[in-house]
């Protein structure tokens, strides 16, 4: 980085000293909000705060990149009105971090108080307690730190991105698992003489630079306009997760399909209005489909969309489930499945779940599009080499000697794993294709499998596996296997989003099926963000997390359950879009029915009696245009649906129906059907039928109590 500008001698100290000059202690006290962040504009040129640490001093250590939210509070280029979500506030002017306050003034205040500890911490070489300040972004809190040493004895280094230091680390035989803080700490507070910026330049920064961060294109330079990062882009504007709720028949499960069209940038001008209403751009999406070479029969804008949503979904991108009471986390994430065997053996196996999938294809995707052309190749020339390495094998029924004694051989490959056939176990061996690519990708001389292990995979105590793998390493390494011609140069891999849309979300257990995963969605521990967070899962013992890219879009029927009975914890990490009925999109006029009127009549009533969550959607009569297609609908789903509703109660149903009599009182005295002997029993009950003719009149009388209906012909 610093090669590439071919900085001069002076160059790093004059600016390291320019700032401690121009912002000096005292001055950043006294700093105005209006100074410490600013944008761009004609006859001004830019001297605020952020300006300084990001731009002016990007030689000295780059964070470009990211959400400008890493600032804490910044002052927003484009002013268009913008939703508060769990995470961030804006007003017209400012965009800010909520947690550091309720307005720009608070939030302002208490990043000028963080900004001024890490000065004083960094003046103090108190790098542990810097490490523990959360509340800015990790790479422009370490980037403040940095500016404020002392020039002749510099304790941190200018590589600010945390993957590249932990490569240091690891490359470097620094320790496992260490903070920022010590990574720093152990390579340059060991030395008795201290390193002045100079000496750390020449001697840490540029050889572990070139050695591990060049082609790391995290940490190349990219100019950041407000919203012009991709993932900033879709958290500002698209929450990562969503829940659509309302009554039946509202249209949540239709909406949630042109919600992830939205995602996918199918939209007018990729936005949506205030309204959280999605506007599809049907032109872009004919155009997607003809680009796509699938042809359809219909000139139909909803065949359009449903079209291109069923590609995407076939094409792995979407993934589509419904949540049931007996749903679990085995089937989510992962559980032990058993396997049986050509000779009827039964193993067992974990596998994998619809949300882990999803969310590994999204992490890939997610790692990808961070990774430089030039890795991209070489790491698909080594899946290539290693897919037709094992192919080989099979083949040529390849024995291959163990460590000790004895002989294996490779028995079968798929997309995932290995699996191997020892002589001396009947044990099921298998692993990962992918830890067999990152041992290829290391590109060592190991002289043992406890070696591979630790330089590898950072194991200590290596697995029994670890030896196989170390066995087929030599082997690979002689290069005694017909390769496959070279592929095409492979292209940069662009950010994709991944959608998970989950129907009636509220119908599972969400503890049970989540599990600890459930602190994993929440957009700030998303990977990618400064407090990212993984777990380990139970079954796999796989390292997990959910990366920026992945988005859940939930349905909820509010006539199941209360959106205030739903559980505390999935409420806090999702945002949550009323869709309620609308009758303004129906018709006026079928055949004599206005079922505008007869919507709002049934519903008012029903909240009248029940609540507005039971009340019914509009999507039971958007397709009524005829009779008998209003007959089919209250027989077989409106007076069904008032059945549950109402536990039986048919008063209350004819109630809602406003007599209209579909439902009557049946002729059924009670002295005609028991004798004297029963007279204990209740013999005031009213007994109630459903009628069958019904005419135009019969749903007319639902919202104007003025009709006369003829009462004979609706008799069964």
């Amino acid at each position: 980085m610093l090669k590439e500008y071919k900085m001069t001698d002076e160059e790093p100290r004059e600016l390291f000293k320019e700032l401690q000059k121009h912002w000096d202690l005292e001055k950043v006290k006294n700093m105005t909000l209006e100074q410490y962040t600013g944008i761009k504009e004609e006859g001004n040129d830019r001297d605020d705060f952020t300006y300084w640490i990001e731009s002016k001093l990007d030689k000295l250590g780059s964070i470009w990149g990211g959400s400008a939210f890493k600032f804490g509070i910044y002052k927003r280029k484009n002013q268009e009105e913008k939703e508060d979500n769990n995470t961030y506030s804006y007003n017209a002017t400012y965009g800010w971090l909520k947690k550091l306050g309720e307005n720009p003034k608070d939030a302002f205040e208490k990043t000028k108080a963080i900004i001024l500890k890490i000065i004083e911490l960094s003046q103090k070489n108190e790098l542990d307690e810097i490490d523990k300040i959360k509340d800015l972004g990790e790479a422009y809190k370490w980037k403040i730190a940095f500016h404020y040493q002392n020039v002749n004895d510099i304790r941190i280094m200018c590589i600010f991105k945390e993957d590249v230091l932990q490569k240091i680390a690891k490359g470097e035989n620094l320790g496992e698992n260490l903070s920022t803080a010590q990574i720093h700490q152990k390579l340059l507070g060991d030395k008795t003489k201290p390193y002045t910026l100079e000496k750390m330049l020449n001697e840490k920064y540029i050889p572990l630079w070139e050695k591990y961060g060049k082609n790391d294109k995290e940490q190349d330079i990219q100019k950041l306009n407000e919203d012009s990062n991709q993932n900033n882009l879709r958290d500002s504007k698209i929450p990562l997760n969503q829940i659509l709720y309302g009554p039946p028949g509202t249209g949540k499960t239709y909406h949630a399909i042109d919600k992830a069209l939205e995602i996918l940038g199918f939209t007018k001008d990729n936005n949506i209005n205030k309204n959280n209403k999605v506007s599809l751009d049907y032109d872009k999406i004919k155009k997607e489909l003809e680009k796509l070479n699938i042809k359809l029969d219909k000139d139909n804008e909803r065949v359009y969309a449903k079209t291109l949503f069923e590609y995407f979904k076939d094409k792995g991108q979407i993934a589509f489930i419904t949540f049931h009471q007996s749903f679990s986390y085995e089937e989510f994430v992962e559980g032990i499945k058993p396997i049986v065997d050509d000779s009827q053996n039964m193993t067992y196996e974990v596998k994998n779940g619809i949300f882990k999938e999803l969310c590994k294809k999204a992490l890939k995707n997610y790692e990808d599009s961070n990774k430089s052309q030039e890795t991209i190749q070489k790491e698909s020339n080594i899946s290539n080499a290693v897919s037709d390495f094992f192919n080989n094998l099979i083949s040529k029924e390849t024995l291959l000697a163990k460590t000790q004694r004895g002989s294996f051989s490779i028995k079968e490959i798929n997309n995932e794993r290995i699996y191997i056939q020892s002589e001396d176990t009947t044990q099921n061996l298998k692993f990962p294709i992918t830890d067999f690519e990152k041992i290829v990708l290391a590109d060592k001389n190991f002289k043992s499998s406890r070696e591979l292990a630790f330089e590898v995979f950072g194991e200590k105590n290596q697995s029994q596996i670890r030896t196989y793998q170390y066995q087929l390493y030599n082997e690979f390494k002689k290069g005694n296997f017909q390769k496959s011609q070279p592929q095409e140069k492979e292209a940069e891999i662009e950010l994709k989003p991944y959608i998970l849309i989950i129907d009636e979300i509220n119908r599972g257990n969400i503890s049970k099926i989540l599990g600890e995963l459930i602190t994993l969605i929440e957009t700030s521990k998303r990977i990618g963000n400064n407090e990212e967070l993984k777990v380990t899962l139970p079954y796999s013992q796989e390292s997990f997390g959910v990366s920026n890219n992945l988005y859940i879009i939930g349905t909820m029927n509010t006539a199941d359950r209360s959106i205030a009975l739903l559980d505390t914890a999935l409420r806090r990490r999702f945002e949550f879009i009323e869709m309620m009925p609308k009758s303004s999109v129906l018709s006026t006029d079928c055949v004599g029915v206005n079922l505008q009127q007869l919507l709002e009549s049934i519903n008012n009533r029903i909240e009248f009696l029940l609540d507005r969550e039971h009340t019914i959607g509009h999507a039971y009569f958007i397709n009524a245009k005829t009779l008998e297609d209003l007959k089919t609908i209250f027989a077989k789903k409106i007076i069904p649906l008032f059945q549950e509703y109402f536990y039986e109660d048919y008063a209350k149903i004819n109630a809602v129906l406003n007599d209209n009599e579909m439902i009557k009182v049946k002729d059924s005295k009670f002295d005609k059907l028991f004798n004297t002997k029963f007279n204990e029993f209740d013999n005031e009950k009213v007994i109630y039928e459903i009628t069958n003719k019904w005419k135009v009149e019969n749903f007319q009388k639902i919202y104007d109590s003025s009709v006369k209906l003829d009462t004979q012909n609706n008799e069964n």
